[in-house]
């Protein structure tokens, strides 16, 4: 899924940026939930490995944190991403030193730790800390911008859409083969998307729920709906 809207894209050329630069280190992608830090971190990780490898990294690691990982299965979802051999009966250390070591075999590696809900010591799960020498990046995305301030990392926020956009971008995803709305059904849409606070993940999903829909009845249903779900939020 490409960015939207000129907000999505110039906090991703903000991020490619820092990443790309030698002054930052550790990044942190901060922003509520659904607003777009995943698939921003995406298009830029596609980007960069479709690229010849050597002209600004030589690995890229992507890996999904999640909310219920301890350092050691954090440490086994990097192994597996790395193609190291685990033993049963390996502890954080020597998990640590393997991830370690194998990541200096890399050399320069870009490694980007999606949906983090909790801070952890980079050392302590074998990753090398980020450094003018090495010329390594980590990236974190985290709905917690506390998290970036624990990390080290330098924070950038994911804003929510303008309202321009989130019409155009809902527009976009109901509006079937270029058929224009109904002006009832118009109103009704705009409504709905302002219903959907702004949050491209929320536009998307509604969106094509409501996908070539000219019944008014089924829009003021939604709209109905939309509205009991953000007043009980």
């Amino acid at each position: 899924m490409p960015t939207v809207g000129k907000t999505a894209e110039l906090t991703k050329r903000e991020i490619l940026n820092c990443i790309l630069g030698t002054e930052k280190k550790i990044i942190g992608v901060h922003g509520m939930g659904g607003v777009g830090k995943t698939t921003i971190m995406r298009n830029i990780h596609n980007d960069l490995s479709e690229q010849i490898k050597s002209k600004h990294f030589d690995c890229f690691i992507w890996i999904t944190v999640s909310n219920d990982v301890d350092v050691n299965k954090l440490q086994r979802k990097i192994a597996k991403e790395l193609k190291i051999d685990m033993e049963e009966d390996d502890d954080e250390d020597g998990a640590a030193r393997r991830i370690f070591n194998a990541l200096k075999r890399r050399k320069k590696f870009l490694l980007i730790l999606d949906d983090m809900w909790d801070a952890f010591n980079l050392d302590e799960v074998g990753i090398p800390i980020p450094s003018e020498e090495n010329g390594c990046k980590v990236v974190l995305t985290t709905r917690n911008k506390g998290i970036c301030g624990h990390m080290q990392a330098h924070a950038i926020e994911v804003r929510v859409l303008s309202e321009e956009e989130s019409w155009e971008f809902f527009k976009d995803i109901v509006v079937v083969g270029g058929v224009m709305l109904s002006k009832d059904i118009e109103n009704l849409a705009k409504d709905v998307a302002k219903e959907c606070c702004s949050l491209p993940l929320a536009i998307k999903t509604v969106g094509g729920s409501m996908c070539g829909v000219d019944n008014v009845a089924v829009w003021k249903c939604a709209l109905k709906n939309l509205k009991e779900a953000n007043g009980e939020f």
